[in-house]
């Protein structure tokens, strides 16, 4: 090794985290610290398979009239950390994307009052995070899901058993 260089193990996950394909958790880790005591490897982001992240969904309304926010209904059990939440008018549904014990996840939350409609789980491997792109629904109905490896289609049954 080159005089100055350093190298330092830390723990990695079981799986690829956010936008990845290898192992790791997606930032570069700084060395901190000087002088006589351990230097310390600093990650600065390892959220979904490397940490658990944090979780919750919240939807406020506004009332212009009142000036303030109001919240419409709240989910302490989703999560969101790889996309923007998107929400169709059309279907009435809000679509989350995060990382779970089971694995990835493309949750849809019913606008009006949060309840769970649908569920796309994609496992462990990195194809279904979202990596913040958009989602989109073909004609049919089936999700265009905007994944770190690409575009994947999935047939969804309809909610409703329709």
């Amino acid at each position: 090794m080159a005089d100055g260089a350093w190298t330092s193990a830390y723990d990695t996950g079981d799986q690829p985290p956010t936008v990845k394909i290898g192992n790791g958790t997606g930032s570069t880790p700084t060395l901190m610290g000087f002088g006589d005591g351990e230097d310390k490897l600093v990650d600065v982001l390892s959220l979904g398979p490397v940490n658990e992240p944090g979780i919750g969904c919240q939807r406020f309304e506004g009332d212009p009239k009142a000036h303030r926010w109001h919240s419409v209904w709240a989910r302490g059990d989703v999560v969101s950390i790889s996309m923007v939440p998107s929400v169709s008018s059309a279907s009435g549904i809000v679509s989350v994307n995060g990382y779970y014990k089971t694995g990835w996840e493309l949750t849809g939350l019913d606008w009006m009052t949060g309840k769970t409609v649908q569920r796309v789980e994609f496992g462990k491997g990195n194809l279904g995070n979202g990596a913040y792109a958009i989602v989109e629904y073909a004609p049919n109905g089936d999700l265009i899901f905007n994944s770190v490896g690409g575009p994947i289609r999935v047939h969804l049954k309809d909610p409703t058993g329709a």
